[in-house]
């Protein structure tokens, strides 16, 4: 009985033991766009963070931490509202050692919080929720370490309560990402 903790840790590396090339992960400048904002499209700098395991071929799965922040006014303050998401997901590249192209599919949370650094007796409770993400994705190798990788993605959310009631309040919302940047094999 002592040995399924081993069994455990030993099969969930074996992938990163077994091919050091089947590892992967990114940093990746973008712009955030919340679509939902009740006074109008917010756009803020982000910043998008990756880690993807492929075990062979053209699919792999991965973890993606992304943080934003945008400006707003709100009566005579300003505003800036934080943005943090992470996800586990699916990707699906087409093959080959030259630039590829694929899709992503993924689920995870969305958090955002409002802050005022002008007022320090401002307080904003955080919001939060489940997401699903879908993508797209572009990478340009340059050397067989390193390349370029575009990627659009959209965070639904909302769709979970949107499938439990009919109410209008729980509508899918949709908060888009935009980002180009480098990834490390």
């Amino acid at each position: 009985m002592k040995r399924i903790p081993w069994i455990v840790v030993m099969t969930a590396v074996t992938p990163f033991i077994c091919s050091a090339q089947s590892f992967e992960w990114s940093v990746s400048p973008m712009a955030f766009l919340d679509s939902e904002f009740t006074h109008g499209t917010e756009i803020g700098p982000g910043v998008s963070l990756g880690a993807v395991l492929s075990p062979g071929g053209s699919v792999s799965y991965g973890l993606f931490l992304n943080l934003a922040r945008t400006d707003f006014p709100v009566a005579s303050d300003d505003l800036h509202r934080n943005f943090a998401s992470a996800g586990v997901g699916l990707r699906l590249m087409t093959g080959g050692d030259g630039a590829t192209i694929g899709i992503a599919l993924g689920a995870g949370v969305f958090v955002e919080d409002d802050v005022n650094e002008t007022d320090l007796k401002f307080t904003s409770s955080a919001n939060g929720e489940e997401i699903v993400m879908l993508g797209v994705e572009a990478q340009f190798p340059v050397t067989a370490s390193w390349g370029v990788t575009i990627f659009a993605r959209d965070q639904v959310g909302g769709w979970w309560l949107g499938l439990l009631t009919s109410d209008d309040e729980y509508s899918l919302t949709h908060r888009f990402l935009l980002g180009a940047g480098v990834y490390f094999r």
